[in-house]
């Protein structure tokens, strides 16, 4: 039925977006990294200081904006996808 079908859409949509959770976390910790050690290892290179700087506020900005899309799924998917 149409119901059941609903259903199943909104349960793949849920398993994809857990899914992508896990994957943005995991590219967000592994650029914090990166970015760690390009600015651990940028003493007398003021450029890699720089592109580290970048990398953390690209990652932020990136963090944020998939809270926001994360957070309008929410309040899109009936019942919401923190169940």
């Amino acid at each position: 039925s149409k119901a059941e079908d609903s259903e199943a859409i909104f349960a793949l949509l849920n398993f994809f977006l857990t899914i992508l959770v896990a994957l943005v976390g995991i590219v967000a910790i592994g650029m914090f990294i990166w970015a760690g050690v390009l600015y651990a290892s940028g003493d007398a290179n003021s450029n890699r200081v720089a592109q580290a700087k970048t990398i953390m506020t690209n990652t932020t900005v990136g963090i944020i904006a998939f809270g926001l899309m994360y957070l309008a799924l929410n309040w899109l998917i009936p019942g919401g996808i923190f169940n």
